[in-house]
């Protein structure tokens, strides 16, 4: 029985132990171990036909090859981001396929995220014996709860939230913390609720009124001292299932020493009826918590066709500089 090994994607911690793992119980059972290097570019620079090109690309595991790795990071097979079905254009699954033939794999092992995966799971189908270790920091492979590198992912996003609170709070300002994750939320969610972080806002969960939502951003967690990020979301209850999507507020300094204060934003009718648009009240608080300055961010329709979407803005506002604080809150559009 001959097992082949490759990793591919970026390289998390954990790798290097589950290699050595695949390793030692495959010699225990009397297999051999070919480890590919460079993931699925290794396997398409292979030329199955010259010995010298194979030797170049593999290399056999086994226990005196390990040792020590499970306490190096990265990954001793090496790695890329290569999807053959569409590498340079064009689909090279037939020469993987030849390739692992000439090999004489009997068995594949892929560790990987979705690139990875994807592929593996093509091979899969077309009967290759795959076995796939999920390895992605962004935790969002399905079928799993756990993926190698994601433990490292969350105890790192802790540490560097927790390093921002001393500058944060010195300032007196509000600490946005954008973690990776793509569509997931997973990494921003369990290090937000680690590092006791005031907000967190993932993509798996819409932004209500009540919430709030920097756009164009996957996952993020927000710091900041009490009397700000208390201010920070948008308060009151609307009567319908309209969403708002807020932008982070603009502040352009002015001469005389104001500030120009743009408030942003999208409107959003999630459902198939026409509903009623809110409009949000905005106030300027001074460090008295005394109004120095309140308009209304009036939108640009009274209601939003079913699915459709609106932006708003407050144009630009003249207010003082100073310890001021921003509150938003939502009135019922009628």
């Amino acid at each position: 029985m001959r097992i082949g090994v490759l990793t591919g994607g970026g390289d998390v911690p954990g790798l290097n132990p589950c290699i050595r793992a695949i390793t030692l119980a495959a010699v225990d059972l009397g297999w051999e171990i070919l480890g590919i290097r460079r993931g699925w570019q290794g396997v398409l620079e292979t030329d199955p036909d010259d010995d010298a090109s194979i030797a170049v690309n593999t290399f056999r595991l086994d226990r005196e090859r390990v040792r020590g790795i499970d306490r190096r990071g990265g990954t001793i097979l090496h790695t890329s981001r290569v999807d053959p079905r569409s590498h340079e254009g064009e689909d090279h699954t037939p020469h993987v396929l030849r390739v692992i033939e000439k090999l004489g794999i009997d068995a594949l092992v892929t560790l990987g995220g979705d690139g990875t995966l994807r592929f593996s799971a093509h091979l899969s189908a077309l009967g290759v014996a795959i076995v796939s270790v999920p390895k992605t920091m962004d935790n969002d492979v399905f079928g799993t709860d756990y993926c190698i590198g994601f433990s490292t992912a969350v105890s790192r996003s802790v540490e560097a939230i927790n390093a921002l609170r001393t500058t944060v709070e010195s300032h007196e300002r509000i600490g946005v913390v954008e973690l990776f994750g793509r569509r997931s939320g997973e990494t921003a969610l369990l290090a937000g609720f680690l590092a006791q972080a005031d907000r967190t806002v993932i993509a798996e969960v819409a932004a209500l009124a009540g919430a709030i939502m920097l756009s164009g951003v996957a996952a993020l967690a927000l710091v900041g001292p009490p009397d700000i990020r208390a201010n920070l979301g948008l308060q009151g209850e609307v009567g319908s299932p309209i969403q708002i999507q807020m932008e982070v507020p603009q502040v352009r300094g002015m001469p005389g020493g104001n500030q120009l204060l743009d408030v942003a934003g999208q409107i959003i009718n999630p459902t198939d009826q026409t509903q009623r648009v809110p409009s949000i009240r905005a106030e300027i608080r001074n460090s008295d918590d005394r109004i120095i300055y309140s308009w209304i961010i009036a939108p640009p329709v009274k209601t939003l066709q079913p699915r459709g979407q609106a932006s708003f803005s407050s144009g630009g506002v003249d207010v003082p500089e100073g310890d001021n604080t921003l509150k938003l809150a939502v009135e019922d559009g009628s």
